[in-house]
């Protein structure tokens, strides 16, 4: 005569026997839709990272191209300014 834990015992090992290639593929496949995730993230944080920076040198080339025709047409209202300015600096670093 057989014990009912012991068949039941059994049927539950079977069961995972069975269950265990199942798993492993669910978590294969888990596995794979996390690194595409993390692949689509990375793609998105490099083109935004990109679009900032193109965006600064755009600023920069612009700022540049007001300071030259500020500078060609009032040479010495510049000069005045940074003159103004070194004083500021100046007496700012000899306190």
């Amino acid at each position: 005569m057989s014990n009912p834990d012991e068949e039941r015992a059994d049927a539950t090992y079977d069961r995972v026997s069975q269950d265990v290639p199942h798993a492993r593929s669910d978590v294969a496949g888990l596995a794979d839709q996390i690194i595409n995730a993390l692949n689509a993230l990375a793609g998105a944080g490099k083109t935004r990272a990109q679009r900032s920076h193109d965006a600064a040198q755009g600023a920069t080339a612009t700022l540049e191209e007001t300071l030259e025709d500020v500078v060609e047409r009032r040479p010495l209202a510049t000069v005045a300014v940074a003159f103004g300015l070194g004083l500021l600096i100046g007496a700012t670093w000899r306190r």
